[in-house]
């Protein structure tokens, strides 16, 4: 199995040493890396002719899974943004601790949803199409940002999911939910403005006493698309950022499919 990895250096420092604390704040905000996903298209028969019709297919999403190394998954059936860089499509960056991960689950989908590509898994009959089939581990290392760019393979009418390891290619609109999360805090004139936090996801179905963790992620400056997996009924969000007081609140996973079309805006207030 195959580590894939891309190395871009970046310099952190802080300009004076003396103001330690000043110095421990940024560390805590830069502490997760930065990491982003492609894909290289693999003909596979009869889908060759596909190959050059990448742009045509309107891709918009990448549809995956990661597992940290002790089997936690980080981001559970998630759903990143495609960019389009003249003809090299990549996702805005994922936050991650720096350790070894695995991806489980990897799919291209266009902006019906529709999967459109994927990677087989390595027990499948169509594994060797792919030099690496799933799962894919990759390391995430301290001041680098990774780029792990799997081979996937066209989907179409004809295609049996089994053949990628998958028990259909609709499950995605079955199985999750979308919504959308901005942070605020304030800024000069009284106005609040966007900001970064970290975002603890927790969940739990009714019977369960405890809510279980199910990912930490990074939320940007901006409205944050965020993916919810119906296996459970209710979750506890958690956002946090230093220095200020920490947002928590539960929501059922009704009132969060509210959220693709009313973003949840949760406005920090500074610690006193």
């Amino acid at each position: 199995m195959k580590h894939l990895k891309f190395y871009y250096l970046v310099g952190l420092s802080c300009v004076f040493p003396f103001i330690l604390s000043s110095c421990q704040e940024e560390e805590t905000l830069v502490k997760d890396q930065e990491v982003q996903f492609s894909f290289d298209v693999v003909s596979s028969g009869a889908n060759a002719g596909r190959m050059g019709a990448v742009e045509e297919e309107n891709i918009r999403y990448v549809y995956l899974t990661i597992k940290d190394e002790t089997g936690n998954a980080v981001y559970a059936w998630h759903t990143a943004e495609l960019h389009k860089f003249g003809s090299h499509y990549i996702t805005r960056p994922l936050l991650l601790k720096e350790g070894n991960y695995t991806i489980t689950n990897y799919a291209i989908m266009d902006s019906a949803r529709n999967f459109v590509y994927a990677t087989p898994r390595e027990d499948r009959n169509i594994s060797y199409l792919v030099k690496d089939p799933l799962p894919i581990e990759f390391t995430v290392s301290k001041d680098d940002i990774t780029e792990v760019k799997p081979e996937v393979i066209p989907i179409d009418l004809s295609s049996d999911p089994d053949d990628f390891g998958y028990a259909s290619f609709g499950f995605d609109q079955v199985d999750i939910v979308h919504g959308y999360i901005a942070v605020f805090i304030e800024g000069a004139y009284d106005r609040y403005i966007l900001t970064n936090a970290d975002l603890e996801i927790y969940a739990r179905d009714w019977q369960e006493p405890e809510y279980n963790f199910i990912k930490q992620r990074g939320l940007y400056e901006k409205n944050n698309l965020v993916t919810f997996s119906r296996a459970y009924n209710q979750y506890k969000l958690r956002i946090k950022r230093p220095g200020f007081k920490t947002y928590e609140n539960v929501f059922s996973i009704t009132e969060l499919g509210h959220l693709s079309h009313r973003p949840l805006q949760v406005y920090l207030q500074k610690e006193e």
